[in-house]
């Protein structure tokens, strides 16, 4: 598997990515070299604790520190201190000291020890799959290696195999916490009651989309019938969890819209023509159950995929003035260019004001671009 080296920050200096096969090696750059004390060849402490974290740990590969070879890197685990809980780890590199702390509750529901912090300016996993063995995986970036106490368990340990144990469990602990989420998502009234459903609003701020996964809005709100020229939003609501459904996607999501004889496929559209290129591309916006408000009308834009399946009924005769059809939209995990699983639909009726002055302005904008 081929992995991407990520440049750390050191002093305020990010250096460029670089790509390889041999795992996280980063160059770390400081402005004047430094003496061996926390990495390097006699990386060591004197602290221990009753896990057994603590130590002096070799690298599966090294990194390059001040111009020097760094083999190795201390980790101390402090879970008590003054009486008080803590369960903090400290990892030294060279000068410089990285922070992490315990997931209680992963560690409290599946025995896992999976540290979360950061050190040279990214963000960190630092999970335990063996006695004396470390997963150490950049979250900001790509890169990761393994460390180990015996420098003989890396033979066994190597990167591909520990990035497998800590994929698997990482795994598990998602599961875990989606499930957990899902229960929770029944307590508000409008995924409870629209769950597998798109739905409508006049605006993005119909929706709570400031809040990953927390479906506050009031369903009153939402509308059956959109005037052509007015505000138009609309949210998706999952009954299983994204990463469940589409772990490949990146996030990534795809609309079809049907009217009448009409079929436009979003990501489709976006690709045939630069006058659809710019169109953006759907996500979850972080979510796990739902999308994000998706805006599709407002006073600033207008969103192409929506107008297409309009325009294709104004064109052949469908839709006429003061008349109404019906637009069905269907929501897909997206992923290689393909649609994957249907994640939800929803249906809302279109009625045709031609003589709206927002509707007018950009239609016609739009028939140039496409005519």
């Amino acid at each position: 598997m081929k992995k991407v080296f990520f440049a750390l920050a050191i002093a305020g200096t990010i250096l460029s990515a670089q790509t390889s096969a041999q795992g996280l090696l980063g160059k770390i750059k400081d402005k004047a070299k430094s003496a061996d004390g926390g990495g390097g060849d006699n990386a060591t402490t004197n602290v221990t604790d009753e896990w057994g974290i603590s130590g002096s740990y070799f690298l599966s590969s090294p990194w390059d520190v001040s111009g020097k070879k760094v083999k190795k890197m201390v980790v101390e685990f402090v879970k008590e201190e003054n009486g008080t809980i803590v369960n903090t780890l400290t990892l030294k590199v060279k000068d410089e000291t990285g922070n992490f702390k315990l997931d209680e509750k992963v560690f409290n529901k599946q025995g896992l020890k999976l540290f979360k912090g950061g050190i040279f300016n990214e963000s960190f996993d630092l999970m335990e799959i063996d006695k004396g063995v470390l997963f150490f995986n950049c979250t900001s970036k790509t890169g990761y290696i393994v460390l180990a106490k015996d420098e003989a368990a890396l033979k066994t340990w190597d990167e591909e195999t520990g990035l497998a144990k800590y994929e698997a469990d990482k795994k598990k602990v998602n599961s875990a916490a989606a499930a957990g989420l899902r229960k929770k998502l029944d307590d508000y009234k409008a995924y409870k009651d629209n769950v597998g459903k798109i739905v409508f609003g006049s605006a993005q701020g119909t929706f709570n989309f400031q809040y990953k996964d927390k479906p506050e809005e009031d369903p009153s709100n939402f509308q059956t019938e959109w005037q052509t020229g007015n505000g138009l939003a609309m949210r998706a609501y999952f009954d299983k969890a994204f990463a469940e459904v589409c772990g490949a996607c990146d996030g990534k999501v795809n609309y079809v819209l049907e009217m009448g004889k009409h079929k436009v496929d979003w990501m489709q559209l976006r690709g045939s023509s630069s006058a659809f290129s710019k169109m953006f591309i759907p996500s979850v916006g972080s979510n796990e159950y739902m999308t994000s408000a998706v805006w599709m009308w407002d006073g600033i834009d207008y969103n192409r995929a929506l107008t297409m399946a309009i325009h294709k009924n104004i064109e052949d005769g469908s839709l006429k003035e003061g008349a109404k059809m019906n637009l069905k939209v269907t929501i897909y995990a997206y992923a290689d260019r393909a649609n994957g699983a249907k994640l939800a639909e929803g249906n809302v009726s279109v009625k045709y004001d031609p003589s709206s002055s927002s509707w007018k302005k950009r239609y016609s904008e739009f028939k140039d671009a496409v005519e």
